[in-house]
Parts: C-alpha cells; structure tokens; sequence
C-alpha cells in the first residue's frame, strides 16, 4: 500500500541520508588518517634504518680497537633490538593497512554504493506508487 511504501522511503530517507551525510565522512576521514599515520611511521621507519645503519657502523668501529670492544659489543647488541623492533613495527604496518584500512575503505565504498541504490530505489517506487 501507499502508506507502507511512504513509511519505507521515509525511512531509508532519514537513515540513508544521516549515514552518507554524518556517518560515512566520519569514517572516510577516519580512513584518510590512518593512511597519514601509515605514511608518517614509514617515514620512522625509513629514518630508523639510518639510525640503525649508524648504531652498526658505530658498533664495527669500536670493535676494531681493544680499548673500546666492549662498547662495540654493546652497540652490536643495541643494534640487534632495534632491528628486531623494526621488524615488528613492519610486520605492524601491514597488518594495519590490509587488516584495518584496506578493508575499512572496502567497506565505506560498499556502503556508499549501497546506499545510494537504496534512495534512488525508494524514490523510483514511491513516484511509481504515487502516479
């Protein structure tokens, strides 16, 4: 009946409007910032592995003379953590893009779709119904 259909499309209207308009820019910009964070620990990591070419460079130099070996250890060692760390820190990254951001982009995207679909359906059988 008319009245079932006016209530659907006033409905989808309502929810499908405050989602693309409120929601769905919510989480597109969610997505935007955790791509800006993904790019800013690259950036780390990037300037990390210098850091870490440093330490080892530092670490070959003390070992070469007796006085200083056992700071050579020592940098070799810390050296050592920090590489572990930054294989962590990779391995999180990209988990963070394909677990979280990739799949949270698929999703908006989907929703989107979805949602517009849904409106302009409701707007096609309620003009429809109403002719």
């Amino acid at each position: 009946s008319k009245s079932k259909i006016s209530i659907r499309k006033i409905t989808i209207s309502i929810y499908g409007r405050t989602i693309m308009e409120q929601f769905n820019p919510c989480l597109r910009n969610f997505v935007a910032m955790g791509k800006n964070y993904e790019k800013a620990l690259a950036s780390v990591t990037f300037a990390a592995k210098g850091y870490f070419d440093a330490l080892v460079r530092m670490g070959e130099l003390a070992s070469e003379s007796q006085g200083s070996k056992d700071l050579g250890d020592v940098l070799f060692q810390m050296a050592e953590v920090h590489r572990q760390i930054q294989v962590q820190l990779e391995e999180m990254l990209k988990c963070f893009h394909n677990e979280l951001l990739s799949e949270l982009e698929k999703k908006v995207e989907l929703d989107a779709r979805y949602l517009t679909v849904s409106l302009e359906t409701a707007a096609v059988v309620c003009s429809f119904v109403v002719a």
